[in-house]
């Protein structure tokens, strides 16, 4: 009996064994909730303390998934490959158009606003975007919250539904979208070229889609469309998913394994473009000629290569833009800004087809680099010559190498958000394992691939595109309205570059003596500091110190503060510091070009208290003693006339192409420096520039550094003990420091008193906007915690009444306002259909009667999760070093010193009250006796509504 039992159980088992497929499938496989790969060997940095992970789900989705313990800070992104090029003939713009629609709801969660309001509640943001050959989704939230943000936005991809009274209504915020570039040069160049690319492939049509396009069928036509793209290409072995969060690795992978594993399967499409060329035979050697709206001269060389994805080991493309880049004596740069050329100039390039790649080089000329173009070209193809003969060596390609990999060792956290959008890019083209390093190192040296990329870059094998704002053209783009004109490069000027000599100037580097070799240790610090500490100050001098304890890397950054109460005491100085600063600034990023490319970071700005330097490096010596030579530098450094001549032109030309930007962001910033003492707006300074000459600049130069107070912090892999009074000392006497205390400007608001004033901001930009800011006298942690939670509660309200149901424009915003540490609250509205006075009225409309419904009724459950969410972003724990640095250094600018602001506030979220909520808003929004309240409209129809206001200009006699 016993051995038919065990006969039988053998039997079973087998039975069990052969059919194993079968009973998985039916018990483990049938709900499609499973994974079919898992990959846990990513290539990493050894710095990199979080853990990756890539999943392929049953349905055939691919999922990477980052678990970092530390973060407090979660994101996600959606990589769908299809985009406007997937586009059909009749449907421009439907792949943008469908990006806009899933964001409006779905069968589980079917409110238009249902997404947007979950995701601000937690203090996250979302947006997304539409490439070339991609749609890309994403969002970041407080850690905890990540998966309830994920069961909504897996819905995007699963049952979205393209409401039919919202697609009528999207259709306007993809056209404001639209005419909110329609003024700026670099769309429009863009379209120039892609107007001028081959008919034949997709890159030639109009992809962002307006009224125009959207408006040709009818709304049911047009949503059955979007409808048809997206089951056309939204399926799951068609997407890429990214997830940042703090769980472990399983435990995300369970997350999304129960959210996106019914996204359905679907055969890959294959794309009706990828053996067509984006330019053929007849698209190349031309020179494209457009006017520029603003007062800009551009230039651009662009060549069309082989794709560079599968070459990430190697890099070819990537090696010659890093050699065209260098701006030290003897490079094209350094010609070029000598010769009053150019103003800048940079090289790269980006991936247009799975086959193609252009590499482009581009040009900010001068007035004279516009006459002189072809000479430009020429000068280009020179160093081309020079790097082709004598710049392919192993040893400059290791040097390189070392570099890369010095970094990628040590690198900084970038945001989750910027992890999430980035890694899953070139996912498609190459190993799982190298996802993460195929973006960051050089790996494999090849002369041939060098050679082959630089044979490329030759005269019958490019397209030059000019811009300028008098340029005599024949044609006009049918979207952008641009007017340009193509014409043949001729034989003569195409034999002239084949046949360039080398220009006897140009050199190329030698070996640079700044890479780091050694990195300095990592120290184990033994205090416990969170906040920055003074160890040294006297008269003259204060020296702040914080040692890296979150993130242990053997970087350093210093800050120097020379402060002088000469940058900003009139306009006058404060625009010649500005042209002053900018010189020094090209001065030592020349001088110092080598330094810089090692990974030494050196940046020199301004602010109305006086000059900055910034440094970042591997040690603290080679830091001291770049700080010692360019202070030595400073106190020497004289410009030239010519220089300062061409630097001024730049900054008048500037202030005129400033008026052709967004009319909201263009009257947020003039905000700020409006009511700002010892700041002046661009109005102002246009003005006041004409007066500023080169004479008043020597003696700028000569005075401005008799008086300074010195702030300096140091932060990072340095221990108190090497901060030795010698530092200081040598800066010291270095600068001449004499003054005996520290009588810089603080930070300062004019003082505007109770009431309601307006400003009118005249703009070149179609776009009419509205900016209302609303100023808080109170100045302390409460207020700020209040405000804070206000901005949360309405933001999204604002966005889905005037945005969403009211279509009134693309830039619609509701915040927190700070400027100089005074704080109150801000809304903006800008709209190509609407003008202010009608704008105005819809936000009153809110500000007036919603806003005042919503806070009345706002449920408990619903401020303690704005609460709560509110403490866990001021608390959230710092992705990286700069964010730690560029926070402490900030209250040392200001003078400020509140190092645990966040902290302090936080505390004063928790207490808040819907009834103090009310009161802050009514008294700062409501109030006509107690609101300063401020309301600045672009362009030139005020009507009645600005009549009943003061002139802010009555109040700004009290600036200075």
């Amino acid at each position: 009996m016993k051995k038919l039992i065990i006969v039988l159980v053998f039997i079973l088992v087998g039975i069990l064994l052969y059919f194993k497929d079968t009973f998985i499938n039916k018990f483990t496989i049938n709900s499609k909730k499973t994974v079919i790969s898992v990959n846990n060997n990513i290539t990493k940095s050894k710095s990199d303390k979080r853990n990756y992970r890539m999943i392929i789900l049953r349905n055939g989705l691919k999922a990477l998934l980052i678990s970092d313990p530390d973060t407090d800070e979660a994101a996600a992104s959606m990589r769908v490959f299809a985009g406007s090029f997937d586009e059909p003939d009749d449907a421009i713009g439907i792949a943008h158009f469908t990006e806009h629609m899933l964001f409006l709801g779905n069968k589980k969660y079917p409110g238009s606003d249902y997404y947007s309001n979950y995701i601000n509640s937690h203090r996250g943001m979302t947006n997304a975007f539409t490439s070339k050959d991609a749609t890309v989704y994403y969002f970041n939230i407080v850690d905890k919250h990540l998966a309830g943000g994920l069961d909504i936005f897996a819905q995007f991809f699963i049952s979205p539904l393209f409401t039919a009274d919202l697609v009528d209504k999207e259709k306007n915020a993809v056209d404001s979208e639209y005419k909110m570039h329609i003024k700026n040069d670099f769309w429009r160049g863009y379209h120039v070229d892609k107007v001028t690319a081959n008919p034949s492939h997709p890159y030639h049509n109009f992809t962002i889609g307006n009224l125009e396009t959207l408006s040709s069928d009818s709304n049911a036509t047009l949503r059955k469309k979007v409808i048809n793209f997206y089951n056309k290409y939204y399926y799951s072995d068609n997407m890429a998913l990214t997830i940042y969060g703090s769980e472990d690795l399983d435990a995300l992978q369970k997350i999304v394994i129960d959210k996106f594993s019914d996204i359905r399967q679907e055969k890959t499409v294959n794309r009706k473009f990828d053996d067509i060329p984006v330019y053929n035979k007849e698209n190349l050697g031309k020179l494209i000629t457009f006017k520029t709206e603003g007062d800009r001269y551009v230039l651009e060389m662009n060549f069309p290569i082989a794709n560079q994805i599968k070459e990430y080991h190697e890099k070819p493309a990537d090696f010659i833009a890093s050699m065209l880049n260098r701006k030290d004596i003897g490079t094209l740069h350094k010609y070029l800004i000598d010769k009053n050329m150019i103003n800048y100039m940079s090289s790269y390039h980006q991936r247009i087809t799975e086959k193609m790649s252009l590499f482009s080089v581009e040009f900010d000329l001068t007035a004279k680099g516009l006459n002189q173009y072809d000479e430009i070209v020429g000068l280009t193809f020179s160093y081309l010559k020079l790097i082709s003969s004598n710049g392919i060596d192993k040893w400059r390609f290791d040097e390189i190498k070392h570099i890369l990999q010095t970094e990628f060792n040590y690198a900084e956290n970038s945001v989750p958000t910027n992890n999430v959008i980035k890694l899953l890019e070139n996912i498609n083209y190459m190993p799982v394992e190298d996802i993460i390093t195929s973006r960051k190192l050089l790996l494999d040296f090849n002369s041939d691939n060098i050679s082959s990329v630089l044979n490329k870059l030759n005269p019958m094998n490019m397209r030059i595109i000019l811009g300028y704002k008098s340029a005599e053209t024949n044609q006009v783009e049918p979207y952008f309205k641009v007017p340009y004109k193509v014409e043949d490069i001729s034989d003569n000027m195409v034999n002239k570059w084949f046949d360039v000599a080398i220009n006897d100037y140009f050199k190329l580097r030698q070996e640079n003596k700044y890479v780091a070799r050694n990195i300095s240790p990592i120290f184990k610090f033994s205090q416990k500091n969170n906040a920055p500490k003074l160890v040294l100050e006297d008269p003259s001098r204060k020296i702040w110190y914080m040692p890296d304890l979150l993130f242990n890397k053997p970087q350093i950054n210093i800050s120097t503060m020379l402060n002088t109460k000469l940058f900003s005491n009139n306009i006058e100085n404060s625009l010649l510091s500005k042209i002053y600063v900018e010189l020094l600034s090209e001065y030592v990023s020349s001088k110092y070009a080598s330094a810089i490319d090692a990974l030494n970071l050196i940046d020199i700005s301004r602010n109305k208290r006086g000059l900055i330097i910034s440094l970042r490096g591997y040690s603290l010596s080679l830091l001291a003693k770049l700080i010692s030579e360019i202070n030595t530098d400073i106190m020497k450094f004289i410009p030239s006339s010519r220089r300062f001549a061409e630097i001024k032109e730049e900054m008048i030309r500037s202030y005129n192409n400033d008026k052709l930007s967004s009319p909201a962001f263009f009257s947020y910033y003039q905000s700020k420096l409006i009511l700002e003492k010892n700041a002046w707006s661009a109005m102002e300074e246009s003005k006041a520039i004409q007066q500023v000459t080169f004479t008043k600049m020597i003696r700028f130069i000569k005075t401005a550094f008799n008086d300074l107070f010195l702030e300096s912090f140091v932060y990072g892999g340095v221990n108190d003990g090497e901060l030795s009074n010698d530092f200081a000392d040598t800066l010291s006497k270095q600068l001449n420091l004499t003054s005996t205390n520290d009588t810089v400007y603080s930070e300062q608001v004019i003082d505007v008193p109770a009431g309601a004033y307006h400003q009118i901001l005249e703009t070149n930009n179609p776009n009419h906007s509205v900016l209302n800011i609303y100023l808080d006298d109170d100045r302390n942690h409460a207020a700020t915690a209040e405000l804070l939670v206000l901005s949360g509660v309405l933001g999204t309200k604002f966005y889905e009444e005037l945005r969403t149901q009211k279509q009134l424009g693309y830039v619609v915003h509701f915040s927190h306002y700070n400027i100089s540490n005074v704080i109150g609250l801000w809304n903006v509205l800008e709209s190509p259909g609407s003008n202010e006075q009608e704008i105005n009225k819809e936000i009153n409309i809110f500000t007036n009667s919603s806003a005042i419904k919503i806070l009345n009724n706002l449920p408990n459950d619903e401020l303690s999760t704005h609460k709560s969410s509110l403490i866990s972003k001021l608390l959230k724990k710092p992705n990286n070093r700069q964010e730690v640095f560029k926070e402490k250094l900030e209250e040392i600018i200001i003078k400020r010193y509140d190092f645990n602001r966040r902290i302090v506030v936080a505390k004063k979220v928790s207490n808040i009250t819907k009834e103090a909520l009310l009161n802050r808003y009514k008294s700062l929004v409501i109030n006509p006796d107690k609101r300063k309240y401020i309301s600045i409209h672009t362009n030139k129809s005020p009507g009645n509504s600005l009549n009943k206001m003061k002139k802010l200009d009555d109040v700004l006699s009290s600036k200075v």
